[in-house]
């Protein structure tokens, strides 16, 4: 009785290691053309960020673009206080190979 009970005890976490260990860990975007744009009006609706999608980025509010270049631009506040007078920066970012928004 205690052989069988171990021998399904390992066959089950074998099991488990097998389908937890799946190659295929794509995480790239199901339609890539959607997430291309500026994102722009945070809203917080109870524990996930909402945002609008625009045609440009704002001059003095938070935002962000994906493009079809592997690029990534975000605009933020660009110190540690949020008292006016606030100045937004903007920052770019290239996607690394292998990431979800590269082609290679």
């Amino acid at each position: 009785m205690q052989k069988r009970f171990r021998t399904f005890i390992a066959f089950s976490l074998f099991s488990i290691l097998i389908i937890a260990c799946d190659e295929n860990n794509d995480l790239s975007p199901k339609y890539p053309d959607t997430i291309i744009g500026c994102w722009t009006n945070p809203q917080l609706n109870d524990t996930i960020w909402i945002f609008d999608k625009t045609n440009k980025l704002p001059e003095n509010g938070y935002g962000f673009e994906f493009k079809y270049n592997n690029k990534f631009i975000e605009i933020k506040n660009s110190g540690w206080c949020a008292t006016p007078p606030i100045a937004y920066i903007e920052s770019k970012f290239v996607a690394l190979k292998g990431s979800p928004f590269s082609k290679g």
